[in-house]
């Protein structure tokens, strides 16, 4: 098989490439052709050189698929439909993504003083700062605690709730001196968005019946709904029908639900 046959693979050449337009270059600098002698040489050079080249090459692939799985996970932090908060033991803020940005500028129970995170009820404070703590150095072994939960009141609406978890690394040796905890939060307030062209792609919905599936997930009534566009809450009826059989559900509940339970089909 191609696959158990490691010369087949293109990084089983690449050395043995490297090495032969090293062995060409010298060849060229120093007019080796015909000397067999010194050509024997060079090729010997090369043939010890190629093991650290493999080593070298090996690692860099490694190095680079590293790099890509970082980039990819930092992408998914930054998009993610949850604020997501990273800091350390101390409280002190190491990365925020859009969603938490926006929830601590919202003051949702949260407030940042100095670039360090604190509740905005006062009395609240010690409690958040020991979970962050306990979170941070349970992460790297050094608390059996394990973070916890907390819902804060919020001036604007409805409470909003938080999750505050160890953030395990990777090399734990590397950063026991430097634990770190993640902070969960959402905003009971906020609205998801949907893109009707989504569901379209997704369930095959004609562009009518997106557009009523993305107003009904976003808290539409159905007869305001019909009111607004324009057509009889008979049709606007029909319409639905349609689309609880291309959803694979049978009740607006279970199609909200089965919406906003999809990241892919909605945005904060």
């Amino acid at each position: 098989m191609i696959g158990s046959n490691k010369l087949a693979s293109p990084m089983s050449w690449e050395p043995y490439c490297l090495s032969a337009r090293i062995f060409a270059a010298c060849s060229e600098c120093i007019g080796l052709k015909g000397k067999r002698s010194l050509a024997k040489k060079i090729k010997r050079s090369c043939n010890f050189v190629i093991p650290h080249l493999t080593q070298a090459i090996r690692l860099s692939n490694r190095l680079n698929a590293l790099s890509f799985q970082q980039n990819a996970a930092l992408e998914g932090l930054v998009n993610a439909n949850i604020g997501i908060i990273v800091v350390d033991a101390a409280a002190k803020i190491l990365f925020c993504n859009g969603i938490g940005e926006q929830a601590l500028a919202s003051k949702m129970g949260l407030s940042v003083r100095s670039g360090r995170l604190y509740t905005e009820e006062v009395t609240r404070n010690p409690v958040l700062l020991k979970l962050i703590k306990d979170a941070a150095l349970a992460g790297v072994g050094r608390c059996i605690h394990a973070g916890g939960h907390m819902t804060l009141p919020n001036r604007h609406g409805a409470p909003s709730t938080i999750l505050i978890s160890p953030l395990r690394p990777e090399h734990a040796e590397s950063e026991r001196h430097h634990p770190k905890a993640v902070i969960f939060i959402t905003n009971p307030n906020q609205k998801r968005a949907i893109n009707p062209s989504l569901l379209n792609q997704h369930y095959g919905l004609t562009p009518a019946e997106a557009r009523l599936t993305a107003a009904l997930v976003e808290g539409e009534r159905l007869q305001d709904y019909a009111e607004r566009v324009e057509i009889s809450l008979h049709t606007a009826k029909t319409q639905l029908k349609t689309i609880f059989s291309k959803t694979g559900t049978s009740r607006q509940s279970d199609l909200i639900r089965a919406i906003l339970n999809n990241p892919l089909l909605c945005h904060s």
